[in-house]
């Protein structure tokens, strides 16, 4: 182990708005003007000449509203200091050294520009704070110092993926990213009323918000054991339209959005542009409101002064603790019509939740009810896949649920539909006996479609299935080829049997032998099912693409004359449950199923062309965070 210290300075620079008034002191090792120290031994070193010793309790009070654990020990002491010593962008400082690669204590914030003019100080201590935090954390659970990027932290927010991070530009270093997270996160509930933080929680507007970021609030509280503010959730993203161009202003528009709390939600507007490297200039925009509708507008000739060519409009949404998420539009200023927002006319079918679509698709595709629903597990593919088929033969929905208990939602559409059969899919490690006794318990019978495995669940419900002359056979290691086969499946009543790539199951082979079939279908290439494994299979013809997008263009393709139905459904191809539940709606209105991922198919575009399939005749499985409109767009304009 490499022996010796590191000494790391952390600052934050400023961007926003300028400071009115500065004395002369620098900072010094000269003795502080006044000291308050905490309860829990810090001290606050004030070098301000007009602050009082309760100024600085007040500090010290709301300092603390920030989550602290273990690591608050280290941290001896905050200089205030009233002028800006480190230059007049430097508004904050944390010192960070280790010795032996251990965080060495008595660590200490510098704060520069404090004064009663200076409302942002304590945003700016909260974010120093954070660095404190993050690298006590990293170096005790991960043993890392200041290397951010080996972190299961840079993993988790993919900061990775970006070629400008840690190149110089501050919004693009790792260590101020990781500050601002934890700002968002664990930061004082009070910061939601500082204007700065309303409108920018964090510098870098080219990435997501800490909320936006999947299992990010996880990891930190798995980090430090801590939980964070009392709200711990943010609110519902909202929807941002770019809405109308006139000669003066850039027009927007959005609806109000939900939150987990009846507290009336902050909502902020601000035109970003670049006018060259390193620099950022803010526009704070215009709201109003009328009954649950919003616009804000930017000013044209504000924006033609600075010479800029295109500007980021961002609408950040914020709860009263500070948890905030956020959408955008970019505006190409030369040609602002091209980026006016496309809204999809036709039908979208969802919730909030797997769980919530497939209740959706069930009351769009079982208005009067029905006496079956086919019950599979929403949190793996295999069992839930293969069940398709069923649908169609029970002429029932399915739906989605947790391993353990029922989804409320689902239990409710249960009620509604008027079941009295239902056909669980699985067994007990993924729709557990307690949710089977829930049913019978309200006089529903059920009966359990089981394997020991993948594969042999696949086949107890071919079994189930009955007579058929055709088959799919897919693999059974991931879900896209049999998602892609599931609608045709379910219309046409054929079974989907998994297999792994490289070796015909007995039990499979055995199944295959004792049945009459004239077709089999083999979705996917060869990576995924075998020639070997092919070659075994009677009357095989191989269904597959480049990708999981085009090996569903080659099912439809083939199955054409049987879709007959006068709409199309979409469906993301990056999850299986939407496009399960949605196969069964599709089936029964013999309407194809199109996967569709993250970019823009100009193959999925061509189908829909090809069958005249306009948008207004098209129906999205799933909402715009799942779908997008900017997606919709490529595919329909």
């Amino acid at each position: 182990m490499k022996k010796g210290s590191k000494i790391v300075l952390i600052s934050i620079l400023f961007f926003f708005f300028p400071f009115l008034g500065e004395y002369a002191i620098k900072a010094s090792e000269v003795a502080p003007i006044l000291t308050y120290q905490g309860a829990n031994g810090l001290e606050i070193r004030s070098y301000v000449p007009s602050y009082s010793k309760e100024k600085l309790q007040w500090i010290y009070d709301e300092f603390t509203k920030n989550t602290m654990g273990e690591e608050v020990a280290y941290l001896s002491h905050i200089n205030l200091y009233p002028d800006y010593s480190r230059g007049k962008h430097t508004v904050g400082m944390w010192h960070g050294e280790w010795i032996n690669e251990k965080l060495s204590p008595d660590r200490y914030i510098d704060l520069y520009g404090v004064g009663d003019d200076n409302p942002y100080y304590l945003l700016t201590l909260a974010h120093e704070y954070g660095h404190h935090f993050i690298y006590y954390y990293l170096n005790k659970k991960e043993d890392l110092q200041n290397d951010l990027l080996a972190s299961n932290y840079a993993k988790i927010r993919g900061l990775n993926q970006y070629e400008e991070l840690n190149q110089g530009e501050h919004r693009w270093a790792a260590s101020e990213i990781a500050a601002e997270d934890y700002v968002q996160f664990f930061g004082s509930p009070t910061l939601a009323q500082n204007s700065t933080f309303q409108y920018s929680p964090q510098e870098n507007t080219a990435i997501p918000l800490a909320w936006e970021v999947p299992g990010l609030y996880d990891y930190f509280v798995e980090l430090s054991g801590l939980q964070g503010k009392a709200d711990r959730e943010a609110p519902a993203k909202p929807f941002l339209e770019f809405l109308e161009i006139t000669p003066e202003e850039l027009i927007f528009r959005w609806q109000e959005t939900t939150d987990d709390s009846a507290e009336p939600l902050i909502y902020t507007t601000v035109g970003v542009t670049y006018p060259e490297k390193g620099s950022q200039l803010n526009f704070l925009m215009n709201t109003t409101k009328d009954n649950q509708e919003f616009r804000s507008s930017i000013n044209r000739n504000q924006l033609s002064y600075y010479n800029v060519e295109e500007v980021l409009v961002k609408l950040v949404v914020m709860d009263q603790s500070g948890n905030a998420v956020s959408s955008e539009i970019m505006v190409d200023l030369n040609n602002p019509e091209e980026s006016f927002t496309y809204i999809f006319p036709g039908q979208r079918i969802g919730g909030e939740n797997r769980y919530q679509t497939s209740v959706a698709i069930s009351q769009t595709a079982y208005p009067n009810g029905s006496s079956y629903a086919i019950l599979v597990t929403g949190e793996d593919f295999p069992d839930a896949l293969s069940a398709t088929p069923l649908a169609k033969k029970y002429n029932a929905p399915i739906l989605l649920t947790p391993p353990e208990a029922l989804d409320p939602n689902i239990a409710e559409e249960i009620n509604r539909l008027g079941v009295t059969n239902i056909l669980i899919i699985g067994g007990t490690g993924v729709v557990s006996q307690g949710i089977e006794h829930t049913l019978t318990a309200h006089g529903i019978s059920t009966r359990r479609i089981e394997g020991a495995t993948r594969y042999e669940t696949s086949l107890a419900i071919a079994e189930e299935l009955g007579d058929f002359q055709k088959i799919f056979v897919c693999t059974g290691e991931n879900f896209p080829d049999a998602l892609s086969a599931a609608a045709v499946a379910a219309n046409e009543g054929i079974p989907i049997l998994l297999t792994p790539a490289h070796d015909l199951q007995e039990g499979l082979a055995e199944f295959i032998n004792k049945q009459e079939l004239t077709q089999t279908y083999v979705v996917g290439g060869t990576g995924v099912i075998s020639d070997q494994v092919f070659d075994q299979l009677p009357q095989a013809k191989r269904l597959s693409g480049g990708d999981r997008y085009e090996t569903n263009l080659a099912i439809l393709e083939e199955f054409r004359s049987k879709l007959t139905g006068d709409t199309a459904y979409l469906a993301t191809g990056m999850n299986y449950p939407d496009a399960l539940s949605g196969s069964v709606l599709a089936a029964e209105r013999k309407s194809p199923i199109l996967l569709i991922g993250s970019g823009e198919s100009a193959k999925a575009k061509a189908y829909l062309r090809a069958a005249e399939l306009i948008d207004l005749k098209v129906q999205v499985i799933g909402g715009d965070s799942v779908v997008s409109n900017s997606l919709l767009k490529g595919l329909f304009d």
